[in-house]
């Protein structure tokens, strides 16, 4: 079925999306690695994915950029035979990308240019009819007719020349005020099948339909139902709504509802925005629109819950998604703080048992979805996560829903598990050669992968290729005492960690940290799941991006507000 596309990061994303390497009339008999496809073009902010074809599996390519302040490398794979690399557009200009092909000995370079160019205007939302061309109702003056005269000839007579008047012309269509593309994060996605969330309207209904996966409607005249946003926590922050659906007919109407939204008290009922008009895009076609807190209810609110409804003839609503998202330019996460562990010993084995204190340290949600492949984000993974301390040392606890656990990659950063980012000063000093990387005075990055999914419970896990450091802290006292363990759930793993201190610490003190589930299929990465939001993927493994989040080393008393 044709998709009608309406958020106004389609069509930037659809134009990179198009740029990809696929040589299409580039064949080589001799199967020679290429760069598909010479030239790119990406606008700033978004990104483009070229990948290397024909690599030999035991090639290593070195990807690199004439210009990381144009177009930067924000992800890469180094495997000859599933060589890729993203990168993202930061200002306009024109640079090149190299990768450097080596098998054996032997070395090639293959090369693509970027032009960056500036976002075109664009709307996030559309949510008005197009307006349609005025039509001029000027009327055409007919020519004179010629009269005869006396002697039976035919005299024409002058043509008059009928009084000026203006002319309609039709007033030129202004030019809408662009509007910024809306930075979402945190996606809260609905789960349609859960029946509790759908509130009738007028005597409307909607039902699950578990052959289509869709929230189905039957739709009289003047009914409707009520979709809540099931976010608890952080709900007053929800300021967007992405809906995928396809109706059929009708003059059905579409409402975003505040905190004070009421249910089946009529159409005039506080707590609802102005209608937005469905039936002003494709009918019959799957539509997905974005809606606006700021521009239906207001710049303080939030958005609690949809109310979809029907004026007009009887029609067929189905919904296949429903997702609410945070505004990311406005809505950075509080500092995390962790529990001061006074009473109880923690055992490290991937079990937060009944004896420890876990269920008193505030959990945390995993704040962003960063696509890997092609920027789709479209996955059922998530996690949480506790933190505790002592004087001594930093623990925490993740738990990870994750309905297919992946480690089937050769490569440890393309297997399901997660990445630790710690900076114990809190200095957050970048660069590829700052003293907290290379010389280990306090900053680590430890990956911990590669989790055997036939396995009930694994213990005894060190730090190894697969497992371990994967840039910085790879000497000296951080290599010591790190205590990492895992087991298997009923909806996927938890993970249970203990990272000893350098120098004793305090209540009050503050660390920096940054967590990643990393979420793979078929031996790829598709998603990294960031704890500290973020806009875009982070450079960590090389430490070119220190944008952790603060966490602060607190009472117990912090830890349960």
């Amino acid at each position: 079925m044709k998709k009608g596309r309406i958020i106004a990061s389609a069509l930037v994303f659809a134009l990179a999306a198009s740029s990809a390497c696929v040589a299409g009339n580039e064949v080589s008999a001799a199967k020679k690695p290429t760069l598909g496809g010479k030239t790119h073009n990406v606008y700033v902010g978004e990104s483009v994915n070229i990948k290397l074809k024909n690599g030999k599996k035991k090639a290593k390519v070195t990807w690199k950029t004439s210009n990381k302040k144009i177009a930067k490398i924000t992800k890469k794979t180094a495997k000859g035979n599933s060589a890729r690399v993203v990168v993202k557009g930061v200002k306009k200009g024109k640079a090149k990308i190299t990768a450097v092909y080596k098998l054996g000995k032997k070395k090639t370079n293959l090369t693509c240019s970027i032009t960056v160019s500036a976002p075109e205007q664009k709307s996030d939302t559309v949510l008005t009819p197009p307006q349609a061309t005025p039509v001029s109702t000027a009327v055409p003056v007919p020519a004179a007719t010629p009269t005869p005269d006396a002697g039976g000839v035919q005299t024409p007579k002058p043509t008059v020349k009928p009084t000026s008047k203006p002319t309609n012309k039709p007033k030129p269509t202004p030019t809408p005020t662009p509007k910024p593309t809306p930075y979402k994060i945190n996606p809260y996605k609905v789960d349609l099948s859960d029946s509790s969330l759908v509130k009738a309207e007028n005597g409307g209904s909607a039902e699950y339909n578990t052959e289509t996966k869709a929230l189905e409607s039957n739709m009289a005249g003047i009914t409707g139902f009520v979709v809540m946003n099931p976010a608890v926590e952080r709900k007053d922050e929800y300021k967007y709504v992405e809906v995928t659906y396809v109706l059929e007919g009708g003059d059905v109407n579409a409402y975003l509802g505040d905190k004070d939204l009421q249910v089946n008290v009529g159409q005039e009922a506080a707590g609802w925005s102005g209608e937005l008009k469905l039936n002003a895009y494709a009918m019959g076609e799957e539509v997905t629109v974005c809606l606006s807190a700021y521009e239906s209810l207001g710049e303080d609110a939030y958005i609690n819950g949809l109310k979809f409804f029907n004026f007009g003839d009887e029609t067929v609503m189905s919904i296949k998604d429903i997702t609410f998202y945070m505004d990311g330019k406005k809505s950075k996460p509080d500092d995390f703080v962790a529990h001061t562990l006074i009473e109880k010993e923690v055992t490290i084995d991937g079990v937060a048992s009944e004896d420890e204190e876990w269920l008193s340290a505030k959990e945390y949600n995993f704040t962003t979805k960063i696509g890997c492949l092609d920027g789709d984000t479209k996955t059922d993974t998530s996690g949480t996560v506790r933190f505790m301390h002592d004087a001594d040392n930093m623990y925490f606890f993740v738990d990870v829903k994750d309905s297919s656990i992946d480690n089937t990659s050769a490569n440890e950063f393309e297997q399901d598990g997660l990445e630790i980012l710690f900076d114990e000063d809190n200095c957050r000093k970048t660069g590829s050669g700052s003293a907290d990387w290379t010389d280990n005075k306090d900053g680590i990055h430890y990956r911990f992968t590669g989790l055997d999914k036939d396995s009930e419970l694994k213990t005894g896990l060190v730090a190894s290729t697969k497992n371990g450091f994967a840039g910085g802290g790879a000497e000296g006292v951080k290599k010591t005492g790190i205590d990492i363990k895992y087991a298997l759930t009923d909806e996927g793993y938890s993970i249970e960690a203990k990272i000893p201190f350098a120098a004793k610490k305090s209540v009050g003190d503050k660390v920096s940290i940054d967590l990643i589930i990393q979420d793979c299929e078929d031996g790829l990465r598709i998603n990294e799941i960031y704890l500290y939001n973020t806009e875009g993927a982070k450079s960590y493994w090389d430490n070119e991006n220190a944008d952790f989040g603060t966490l602060i080393l607190g009472k117990k008393a912090d830890s349960q507000n």
